[in-house]
């Protein structure tokens, strides 16, 4: 208890099991020392890699959730200090660098994956831009700066 200066959970939050992100801030306020930083980092549910990847996780509900959470967390005694919009770009050199990607974050993915590669393969090419040795997809983030009052 109250034994941190700072917490980062720099994207995972959406991560965490069904009505878990309540609990996992609850559990950042409580090891933070008064006056301590919860910085907190989220994809949004929008823009071009978000919208390549719906069709293999759909993670809109997860996401909102989660800044549910972030919103809520003035019950659990963290204050907001700034919200911040930036864009994360994530570069691949070409389609098979993706799918590589997707599958060693959940390699449970693969059999879903394989279904429908041939329209991830449009879609990697539709969302992305070309720059020079592969493709780019912009992915907004937002960041929140809590401290525990």
């Amino acid at each position: 208890d109250a034994s941190a200066d700072v917490i980062l959970y720099f994207g995972t939050l959406h991560h965490v099991a069904d009505g878990g992100q309540a609990q996992a801030v609850a559990e950042a306020a409580r090891v933070l020392e008064s006056g301590g930083l919860a910085y907190i980092t989220e994809p949004l549910a929008q823009g071009p890699y978000f919208d390549l990847l719906q069709p293999v996780d759909d993670e809109t509900e997860v996401r909102a959730r989660a800044y549910e959470a972030i919103k809520g967390a003035g019950a659990q005694g963290l204050a907001e200090e700034r919200e911040v919009l930036y864009t994360r770009v994530m570069r691949f050199a070409d389609f098979e660098a993706f799918h590589s990607l997707v599958l060693t974050i959940d390699p449970d993915r693969a059999e879903h994956f394989a279904t429908i590669a041939d329209e991830m393969r449009r879609r990697f090419d539709h969302h992305g831009r070309a720059e020079d040795g592969g493709r780019a997809f912009d992915q907004p983030f937002r960041a929140n700066l809590l401290r525990k009052k």
